[in-house]
């Protein structure tokens, strides 16, 4: 997922599960983990303008949110705030995102 300022669409993460579904159904190889993060950060982001968070905010808001659909996936909480971090900030770790979304990858469990 890259970070846009444009919200994402919710219809999106319903897309990504069925395109799953679809994908495991007709015998397809598709991973749990790109559905998990990519609808933990569409549904997270729906949550920034109900609670008018800037655009700093947000974006830690959707790095929890994807550390915490990797930790639910794959039961590796710290591992899931790294990536998080990482991804989201394109290889150059901010350490500033990384205690929410360890907090995040934790309180999933």
């Amino acid at each position: 997922m890259t970070y846009t300022k444009d919200k994402i669409p919710l219809l999106e993460s319903s897309f990504y599960l069925f395109g799953t579904i679809l994908t495991h159904l007709f015998g397809g190889s598709a991973g749990r983990e790109g559905t998990a993060l990519q609808m933990a950060g569409s549904i997270a982001d729906q949550f920034t303008s109900i609670l008018k968070l800037s655009a700093e905010d947000r974006k830690t808001l959707i790095i929890a949110s994807i550390a915490a659909g990797f930790g639910a996936v794959f039961g590796t909480p710290v591992a899931g705030a790294l990536f998080a971090v990482e991804v989201l900030v394109r290889g150059k770790v901010q350490y500033k995102y990384l205690f929410p979304a360890i907090i995040a990858g934790f309180l999933q469990v």
